[in-house]
């Protein structure tokens, strides 16, 4: 099972402002479901569905590098981010 969080809504509305849109949700890399959950350490979108049937392994792109950096410093604010799973 991948551990995956819900977007922070606010986070989301202050991106979409800098693109005059109201809302965005990104594919999940597994099946390309919209979805607004993501795993974490690699900041990649999966969907609550794939979560539960994959591991963790399983994701090829690594883009949580800089996550991982201020988690380890102490650093890393989660927001209002919940978890989905």
């Amino acid at each position: 099972m991948i551990p995956v969080w819900f977007e922070d809504k606010k986070q989301i509305l202050e991106w979409c402002r800098g693109f005059g849109i109201n809302y965005i949700k990104e594919v999940c890399i597994f099946c390309s479901t919209p979805t607004n959950t993501w795993h974490e350490n690699t900041n990649n979108p999966v969907c609550v569905k794939c979560a539960k049937t994959r591991k963790v392994s399983d994701i090829k792109e690594d883009w949580g590098q800089r996550i991982r950096a201020r988690k380890r410093k102490g650093t890393f604010d989660r927001g209002n981010s919940t978890r989905a799973n």
